[in-house]
């Protein structure tokens, strides 16, 4: 089929204008989530990473509570559904411990889930064993 010079103009407007749409159709949207530890008032604040700008806006609902005292480190999960959060505790007495100046009082270790917006849902909340923690690292064995 040969087409004459007015179906040769339309078709390259044609394929220009698809080829235009199809670039601006795609706008920014999410890279990935930062979740920040904030221990003044014992919360999360979680921000979203636009694709093209890296600039950050904060999630729908942050900051969020991170059901302990003193967050201090947390962990994602490979996949990013679930985030664990380390709640240190307060500087406290023991006295079944032998330790009159350190035991953690309040350390727990909070999970989250992480929803489509990167909006924090918690879910239950673990005692820690031993005394103030510190750090929390995942690992998976084959």
């Amino acid at each position: 089929m040969k087409l004459g010079f007015f179906g040769r103009m339309a078709m390259a407007l044609f394929a220009s204008l698809v080829l235009g749409l199809g670039m601006t159709a795609c706008g920014g949207g999410t890279v990935g989530y930062i979740w920040v530890l904030g221990q003044q008032y014992n919360q999360i604040g979680g921000f979203k990473v636009d694709d093209y700008t890296g600039n950050l806006t904060q999630v729908v609902g942050a900051p969020f509570v991170s059901n302990g005292t003193n967050p201090i480190s947390l962990a994602l999960k490979p996949g990013g559904r679930y985030l664990f959060v380390v709640n240190q505790g307060t500087v406290g007495t023991c006295a079944t411990c032998g330790n009159t100046t350190q035991s953690g009082v309040g350390a727990s270790i909070a999970v989250y889930s992480v929803g489509g917006d990167g909006v924090l849902t918690f879910q239950e909340s673990y005692a820690p064993q031993g005394y103030i923690p510190m750090w929390a690292q995942i690992c998976f064995f084959d």
